[in-house]
């Protein structure tokens, strides 16, 4: 850990807050684009209680201004609430989590219907982690829901030519899954195809390939395809077994 950054963030957090202290309350802004930073900071350095007290500051502080009629970019309120979504993710408290992403994609889609520009990526992200959520809580029906809407938002725009394919391929197999559990065993089937299609062709071009996507797409489409309930079938069966390793490529 880079004890240096987080003293740079707490020396300037400091000096603003005692500027607020002092009524110099402009420096709000600038307090909440610290702890917003700082928050990212301790996401990356895996100190996820640290980065849900300050990106819940950053909330407080965006709420503090308006009730002032102060203006504060409200980017980073939806910044702040992914993130701190986020962080409840990687500590299991996953409906805190879909709670978190839920506010920052009705913020982003209420800019959108104010024809205010947003970058759709990041509500197809908010998307993909809510259903990575609601997965985590077992429920794979709201989960298929949101992979989808996070597929539709990519396919809709321009973003489909720029996005991480492994990502992509990664989004497919996920909403494999998930129609798997709910037994959409055509659905599930046809979402796999898509995903090991990508992954094909990032072979055939030479790119890098995630390999845990390849082999969990294999798997899961067997179970699709036979519409076995699991991989533990799939484990059992020595002809399946011997169709997955031998039809990676």
């Amino acid at each position: 850990m880079d004890d240096g950054i987080l003293d740079i963030y707490k020396k300037s957090i400091d000096i603003n807050n005692k500027k607020v202290s002092d009524g110099l309350n402009e420096h709000k802004r600038d307090l909440s684009i610290v702890y917003s930073n700082r928050g990212r900071a301790y996401i990356n350095f895996e100190l996820y209680e640290d980065a849900i007290t300050d990106f819940t500051r950053v909330i407080e502080i965006f709420q503090d201004l308006k009730d002032n009629n102060q203006d504060l970019d409200d980017e980073l309120l939806v910044q702040a609430y992914t993130n701190r979504g986020k962080a409840y993710s990687y500590l299991d408290k996953q409906w805190e989590a879909i709670k978190d992403f839920s506010e920052s994609i009705n913020l982003k889609e209420n800019k959108l219907k104010k024809s205010e520009s947003i970058d759709k990526l990041l509500l197809a992200q908010d998307y993909r982690d809510r259903g990575m959520s609601f997965m985590q809580l077992d429920k794979p029906q709201k989960s298929a829901d949101n992979y989808s809407h996070a597929i539709e938002i990519y396919n809709s725009s321009d973003l489909v030519q720029t996005i991480d394919k492994n990502e992509f391929s990664a989004l497919y197999m996920s909403l494999g899954i998930a129609q798997i559990m709910i037994k959409e065993f055509d659905k599930a089937l046809n979402n796999l195809n898509i995903a090991y299609d990508i992954q094909k062709k990032l072979y055939d071009e030479g790119n890098l390939l995630n390999i845990p996507v390849i082999i969990t797409t294999l798997r899961s489409r067997i179970v699709a395809n036979t519409k076995l309930t699991n991989l533990v079938d799939v484990n059992r069966d020595n002809n399946l077994v011997k169709e997955f390793m031998t039809n990676i490529f």
